[in-house]
């Protein structure tokens, strides 16, 4: 009685989705400010953006400043790949750097530059295809316009058009998207049982009757069930009622039978043969 739904086709992921996964992984816990689409410097002179920057602000991260290059499509990595000195600025500033694709076959292993990572996207959340290396930057010292490119780009974060906003919102979003599946399987699992013990009885009913529910020949299958039902509720009652009648109904037949062959059997009755 049930019908079986059609699977719906799996989407692509996008850099959008890719920027949420990002972002669920380096500000979970706190220990990472994570940063979209910060310039080299600050400015009218900036020239280059980074597609993220995460800053590790916890000792037991590390404090490590890390940067990430997200690439979509197969066709905009080889594009990258003509000529990778454009992440050079960024790269002088970080401790890691990490190509992070969106499928993996965005991307060859051969093809990775030596000291960069590689991350893909699935519907699990990033997985390390290659670990980054460890760059040899000085940790005590950073190019003040990269830092006050940093600084701008933090104070600008919690616009409502910031990617870090659109991050958050989707968060939220995927929260409650989630939070809506659990009710609605808690309700199903409420519902399945009395569901699957009204087919059983609509079954059961079809087998012993010899017919099935959905045949227009029935008519009103719901005024008969009613009649019955009245029937069987008035039960022992009703027939009761009617036998009671039909048996003082005899009764007064008898009586009156009785009468008339009394009355024919009477000595002071005389019949005349012309009668």
């Amino acid at each position: 009685m049930s019908a079986e739904l059609p699977l719906e086709p799996e989407k692509a992921i996008t850099t959008a989705d890719v920027n949420q996964m990002l972002w669920n992984r380096y500000t979970d816990k706190g220990e990472h400010v994570l940063l979209f689409n910060v310039p080299n410097i600050v400015g009218i002179n900036s020239n280059r953006y980074c597609d993220a920057i995460a800053v590790g602000m916890w000792q037991s991260s590390g404090r490590l400043i890390q940067g990430f290059e997200i690439k979509a499509s197969r066709s905009d990595w080889l594009r990258e790949l003509k000529d990778v000195t454009k992440a050079d600025p960024f790269i002088e500033q970080c401790d890691r750097w990490w190509l992070v694709t969106a499928d993996a076959s965005i991307a060859k292993p051969d093809e990775i530059p030596l000291s960069w990572g590689w991350m893909t996207a699935t519907r699990s959340g990033l997985r390390i295809q290659k670990p980054a290396q460890h760059l040899p930057q000085n940790e005590t010292m950073m190019k003040r316009l990269w830092a006050f490119a940093l600084i701008r780009r933090a104070f600008e974060r919690g616009g409502k058009d910031s990617p870090e906003f659109a991050a958050m919102k989707r968060e939220l979003e995927q929260q409650k998207e989630r939070e809506i599946k659990d009710a609605i399987a808690r309700a199903t699992a409420r519902i399945n049982p009395a569901y699957q013990e009204l087919q059983d009885r609509v079954e059961k009913f079809e087998r012993e009757s010899g017919m099935k529910l959905d045949d227009w020949r029935l008519g009103n299958v719901g005024k008969l069930a009613r009649a019955i039902h009245a029937a069987s509720a008035d039960g022992y009652a009703g027939y009761r009622k009617t036998i009671e009648r039909q048996i003082s109904s005899l009764s007064e037949l008898q009586t009156k039978l009785t009468a008339a062959r009394d009355a024919i059997e009477s000595p002071g009755l005389e019949l005349n043969d012309d009668d």
